[in-house]
């Protein structure tokens, strides 16, 4: 169990945890823009299949349907990282991890029970899921480090 002394290996990760937070809504944001265009692209293509009724012929008509459910998920989820980089992870996060307070990113939790969730945590999940998993990882692996191997250790507990 550690104390509540400052990690001493805490130096050596403080600069690269700055660093990919800095950056992470940002990269959420490319994410996003990206997977409207592989979005758009996904619905186009399976609309010309459809048009050539190759799949029709082939029976394979519901492939053609996956392929446009896929088309649609990729803009929901595009649309969803573009809004939450912007109205949530720059402001909750990128911002305290440029000016590298760590303190209020420890203590921005959700309190369930008796249990304290950072939601910087939360905010990388809901990344991974409904955006792409790199983007994801720009919130993981920062909230990772500040949460097990951070400034002072993080406590799960409601106190």
């Amino acid at each position: 169990m550690r104390t509540e002394e400052e990690n001493p290996n805490w130096s050596k990760y403080e600069s690269f945890v700055s660093e990919l937070g800095k950056w992470a809504w940002i990269i959420v944001l490319i994410s996003g823009v990206i997977y409207v265009f592989w979005g758009i692209w996904i619905l186009a293509w399976g609309g010309i299949r459809g048009l050539w009724g190759l799949w029709g012929l082939w029976g394979l008509g519901g492939l053609w349907l996956l392929g446009r459910a896929e088309g649609v998920w990729y803009l929901i989820g595009a649309g969803l990282s573009v809004a939450l980089a912007i109205i949530v992870i720059k402001p909750r996060f990128s911002n305290k991890c440029t000016d590298k307070d760590w303190d209020s990113l420890l203590n921005d939790v959700l309190v369930l029970g008796s249990i304290r969730i950072p939601w910087m945590l939360i905010w990388g999940i809901i990344i991974t899921v409904v955006g792409q998993w790199w983007a994801g990882l720009t919130i993981l692996i920062p909230a990772f480090f500040l949460i097990f191997a951070g400034p002072k250790p993080y406590n799960w507990k409601v106190e």
